[in-house]
């Protein structure tokens, strides 16, 4: 197992109420020093003695789950852009023990991010399992580590990427804990060739039929309504999203802009909504911030009678 900070033990999404979009994260503080920070980082402001100081989102179920793993005897490494000062800012304060960090920044400098993850894992662990997990979108099941090893390593390849203003569900660790246990047997590892030839060829049927459905002047459901299409309209065709699920996407797709300031990835929200913890966190936190809404509306209310 290879593992990033971000997305997997700490996020930075708040919900409409401003508490923590993701169920079981909890505020903390990390106070970084100037003279112990990543050159691999763009710096923050620091005080006048050299400090700067920066609230996280931790997130319990995947520190508990590194635990879990490390105690079951898998080889956990740091796979992460903070370089040396991992364990002092993340590990120790995570109450983690100190892991190997093999991230090589000088990959980053000279080709990409991803591959100064993924390069030296793959030179470092030929044929055996990789777990590896990012906090950037990724090709899904590991495809760009898998093309960077043998082809028989390939099928034993994973990455899963938790990007920074999304967090580790425990669905998604049950998904990870899974496929390291099948990684530990040889029938394991042959369902796991068979699932990834099954998922190669369902790709392709699936860019096939896309293809078809357009020459045909099929993929639009509105072309027979007689109306201009609305964007739920365009959504629902290209995703398959159902209307209960577009308004969520809305809700998340405006959290996530207000917290970073840009255009937000529509299939990364995407995916998000096929995870039912997240949904359900989402209307939670919604629900809290329109009944906030109405208490200070009826507070509001009542300073006017008075």
């Amino acid at each position: 197992m290879a593992i990033e900070v971000s997305g997997l033990l700490t996020s930075h999404a708040n919900g409409p109420d401003g508490n923590p979009l993701f169920p079981n994260n909890v505020v903390a503080e990390v106070e970084f020093s100037e003279q112990r920070w990543p050159r691999t980082l763009v710096e923050p402001e620091w005080d006048e003695r050299g400090r700067s100081i920066k609230a996280y989102c931790f997130n319990r179920p995947g520190v508990e789950w590194v635990k879990a793993m490390v105690a079951r005897g898998y080889e956990v490494v740091w796979s992460s852009v903070w370089l040396e000062h991992v364990d002092t800012y993340f590990g120790a304060r995570l109450g983690l023990p100190r892991f190997e960090n093999v991230y090589d920044p000088s990959m980053a400098a000279m080709t990409s991010d991803a591959d100064a993850h993924i390069a030296p894992l793959a030179r470092r662990y030929p044929g055996r399992p990789i777990l590896l997990t990012l906090d950037d979108p990724a090709p899904e099941g590991g495809g760009a580590l898998g093309l960077a090893r043998h082809p028989r390593d390939r099928s034993i390849s994973m990455v899963t990427a938790f990007p920074w203003f999304a967090t580790a569900m425990p669905e998604d660790l049950a998904e990870m804990t899974q496929w390291l246990e099948m990684t530990t047997t040889l029938e394991g590892q042959r369902e796991l060739a068979r699932l990834r030839q099954h998922h190669k060829r369902r790709g392709r049927d699936h860019m096939r039929a896309m293809r078809a459905r357009v020459l045909h002047g099929e993929e639009h459901p509105w072309m027979d309504v007689g109306r201009r299409p609305t964007e739920e309209d365009r959504l629902a065709a290209s995703s398959g999203l159902s209307a209960d699920q577009i308004v969520t996407y809305n809700v998340i797709t405006e959290v996530l802009r207000q917290g970073l300031g840009g255009r937000i990835d529509e299939w990364f929200v995407i995916d998000l909504l096929r995870n039912r913890d997240i949904i359900g966190a989402v209307k939670r936190s919604v629900d809290r911030a329109k009944k906030s809404a109405v208490e200070r509306s009826d507070d509001d209310q009542q300073s006017s009678d008075d």
